[in-house]
This record gives structure tokens, sequence and C-alpha cells, in this order.
């Protein structure tokens, strides 16, 4: 995929720019198009004033940077994959180094003297481009996606925060605005983010219920980033309720919600005689695929000490029958009701329009089937 600009703005010795900051937005505006990254080398201060008069933009390649130093425990790239434990313990440490902990390991930047640079000079109250070198001696970035984190184009604009807060306030779902920004940036892949302490908050409150709760569990898997691609949850009431009692059927609904991490939620919800309903458990997951199921569904055997469901119901997947086959190989599986009617109605609806009997008949056997 390629992205679209309307007339790709380029520097140009002569080019007046209206403040220091348009400028050095321009400049960044250039440089993201291009697939590089920027920062501001010096400024010359006119006297007394301090007022800033010449300003030196660079690329971040700019320079041979510091030299490592004996201990230095930055690294290249941290590519290990390691799943949550049984209390997701050593990934809550992952996490908190990912999310800002002390101890974080930090990507290397690997400087090349690169000399692509713009200069800019305050003359008569306007700032004048008086050079611009365009040249790069290294890599640009092509990846879209990757374009967006590179250290000068983090982040979201401030007019972009005050656009997504008025339409929250217009009591928009994350959704309806995630799909504008969509659109507004031509791909998901374009869309500026903002890192947040999300899941190291969501552990520090997983740590107080298990304060409270010795028998709450939870556990998480991480993807070779080490981010979070599935998160399962479940109380102790929840875990001995279904051990002691209510393990006779099991209702796994994916189709609930998709939320603003893109991951859908996937809840365990048990079901006793009388037919109420209670939840045993909640999942969130990046994908629908077999290794991710798989995962959820050991995990909710390991919580629940080994005891598989006798029935399970799901919707008519075949990622989901085919991990439910592998992991719990001696529980029913059957399909969802609603899902059964609802392929029912618009596979074979035509002919019951035109069978009156037979919609009868076939009405009477699924009400005694199902009830």
């Amino acid at each position: 995929m390629e992205e679209v600009w309307s007339t790709p703005p380029v520097p140009y010795t002569g080019q007046t720019i209206s403040s220091k900051h348009e400028a050095r937005e321009f400049y960044n505006s250039y440089a993201k198009r291009i697939g590089f990254s920027i920062y501001t080398s010096t400024s010359r201060l006119l006297g007394l004033t301090r007022e800033k008069r010449k300003v030196l933009f660079v690329c971040k390649k700019e320079g041979h940077g510091r030299k490592a130093k004996e201990g230095d425990t930055a690294t290249e790239s941290d590519d290990s994959n390691d799943e949550g434990g049984g209390d997701g313990n050593e990934d809550a440490e992952k996490i908190k180094k990912l999310d800002g902990g002390k101890k974080r390991k930090r990507e290397r930047m690997h400087h090349t003297d690169c000399k692509l640079r713009m200069v800019v000079k305050l003359i008569a109250d306007r700032w004048h481009v008086i050079f611009f070198a365009p040249d790069h001696n290294h890599d640009l970035i092509v990846k879209l996606s990757m374009k967006k984190s590179m250290r000068s184009h983090k982040g979201i604009p401030k007019e972009e925060k005050d656009f997504i807060a008025l339409l929250h306030g217009c009591n928009l779902s994350t959704g309806c605005i995630m799909q504008l920004m969509n659109e507004f940036y031509v791909s998901a892949q374009l869309v500026p983010t903002e890192k947040y302490k999300d899941m190291q908050e969501t552990l520090d409150f997983f740590k107080e219920l298990e304060h409270e709760d010795p028998e709450f569990f939870y556990k998480l898997k991480l993807d070779d980033e080490h981010k979070v691609e599935s998160l399962f949850w479940v109380d102790g009431a929840a875990r001995n309720g279904y051990i002691e009692l209510y393990h006779d059927c099991v209702s796994f609904d994916a189709t609930y919600m998709t939320n603003m991490y893109d991951m859908p939620f996937t809840p365990f919800i048990g079901i006793n005689r009388h037919g109420q309903s209670f939840m045993l458990g909640c999942a969130f997951q990046r994908d629908e695929k077999t290794p991710s199921y798989t995962w959820l569904f050991e995990t909710f055997l390991e919580a629940m000490k080994g005891k598989a469901p006798v029935s399970i119901i799901t919707d008519q997947d075949a990622a989901m029958r085919s991990a439910i086959a592998s992991t719990f190989p001696n529980t029913n599986h059957r399909n969802c009701h609603w899902h059964i009617m609802d392929k029912f109605t618009g596979t074979i609806g035509p002919v019951l329009d035109e069978d009156a009997e037979l919609e009868e008949d076939l009405e009477n056997g699924r009400t005694r089937f199902c009830y």
C-alpha cells in the first residue's frame, strides 16, 4: 500500500515560514513522508532577550552518537517470547519494564553521521529557510506502520486530541471514532498512537484482587515484541463454583465485542441446571485463530485444575472447533442456538415461506429439542 499525498512538500532555500514551531512541523512532516526522524540540533539566541534567531534541524542519525559504556544494558533488540506464568508474575515484570520501569532495555540508535539538515533564520518577523541539504547516507523507513513509531513522529497532535474529545463528548463509540480516524488517515496503519501504561495498571489491579482473593487467577501471553497477545482472568468464587458444582455446561462467546485495542472480548459463561448463567472467566484475544483459542482453553483448564466442561456451546467457528477438539477431547461440543437459527433462516428461509406446514413442524421440533 502506498501513502497518498497531495503536492508533496519539500523544503527549499528561500522558503518563508510563519513561526519556528511551524518550521519544525513542516520539516517533521517532510521527514515522515520520506521515512526518517528529526531533532533540533542547535539554536542561536539573540543578545539579552535570548530570543531564538537561527535553528538547525537535522536527521536523527546525524553525528556519531555516544560510545557504549562498559556495563551498558542497552541492546539492539530482545526477541524472547515468554508466555505468562500461572499467576502472571513473570510477565508482570516484563510489562513493568516495557511500560517505563527503570530497568527497561532501550534500542540503541545507530548513527551514520547523516548530513541532511535544514537551517531556518528569523528575518523581519518571518522564518526563512537559508540552507537545505536533502541527501541521506542510510536506508529510509518504508513500512507505514513503522514510520509513526519513530521518535519525532510519535504521539497524537493536540488538534486531533481535541477532535477525538469532541467526538467522545457527542457520545460516539470508540469503534466509530477509530473508523473516522482510519478514513482520515487512509489506513489504520497510519493512525497515530500514544503509549499509556494500560497493561501495567491492569496488572497492578489484578495484584490488588489477588491480595484480596488468594484464589484469583490470571495469565497473559506476549508476542515477540512483548506486547500482550492474550489475557485471561477469573476470580476465586467462579473457580470454586465451577470445579465443585457447575461444570456441566459452559457457553463460550467470541462475538461479544471488539474494543479500542482491537482485541475481541471472550467470556466463559456457566449455565446451571435451572438455566441461570454466571461468569466463569473472561479473556481478551488479539485474533481468532486456532493457536490463540488453544492457548486460552488450556489456560482455562489450568485455572480450573484440569476439570474440563461436560458440554460447551459456541458459535460455528472452524478455528474454535479445532481448538476444542484438541483441548477438550471428551467434551460435548454444541453450536449456539442463536447462531443456528441465524444461519437457518438465511439458508432455508425462502423454502419455509412457501410451506407453512413444514415451517410449523420444524418449529415444533426445534422447541422440543432446545427447551
